[in-house]
């Protein structure tokens, strides 16, 4: 089971860096929301499994920070609502750049959660 949930950690990880180097490509105004959305769709799923392996396996012997993880999962929902509302005013032709640097914000703002909140 130890696998499964390192596997699941580097597609956590990999979500992470769709929605975050996606960000950064869209400041440079390169068209990145949709790397930015499925980044922030693995993000949540993969997040969601690591905390029900976490609490659901007693085999791998890990402690989940509940408060932390609660912090985790409004930001990273935010930051999914955010990229997929810019997706959809963009294909309507409007505007919707502040949304998607919103999302890239909180993407960056949920590492910053996960790496100092101890």
């Amino acid at each position: 089971m130890d696998f499964v949930y390192n596997l699941v950690v580097v597609l956590h990880l990999l979500g992470m860096a769709a929605l975050v180097g996606g960000w950064f490509v869209f400041t440079r105004g390169v068209a990145s929301t949709e790397v930015m959305a499925w980044g922030a769709r693995a993000q949540v799923a993969t997040g969601l499994v690591l905390v029900g392996l976490a609490e659901g396996v007693d085999s791998l012997d890990k402690h989940v920070n509940n408060p932390k993880i609660g912090v985790k999962l409004v930001v990273a929902l935010a930051a999914a609502a955010c990229i997929e509302i810019s997706r959809a005013r963009a294909r309507k032709g409007a505007d919707a750049k502040g949304l998607a640097q919103a999302a890239g914000g909180l993407g960056v703002a949920n590492v910053l959660v996960a790496a100092l909140w101890q």
